[in-house]
């Protein structure tokens, strides 16, 4: 959910009545795997520890961008 399940949501979750597992918001991987677009969407990929297991969820077109996009998420930390 766009806009709705960002980290303060996950972390109101996570302090009121934790999941089994939090889901990131969808993320793009042009977008991510792209210097600008990093910046802007690495936000949608915050997290705490509280919130862990936690899954990003990624979305895109080309497997290579997957990939690429899969390494930056566990740099990450997930």
């Amino acid at each position: 959910m766009v806009d709705v399940t960002d980290v303060a949501f996950r972390e109101m979750f996570a302090k009121y009545g934790k999941p089994d597992v939090f889901y990131t918001e969808f993320v793009n991987v042009d977008g991510l795997t792209h210097p600008e677009g990093y910046k802007r969407l690495s936000q949608d990929l915050k997290f705490t520890e509280i919130q862990r297991p936690i899954v990003a969820q990624l979305w895109g077109r080309e497997p290579q961008k997957f990939h690429d996009a899969a390494k930056i998420i566990a740099k990450l930390g997930f």
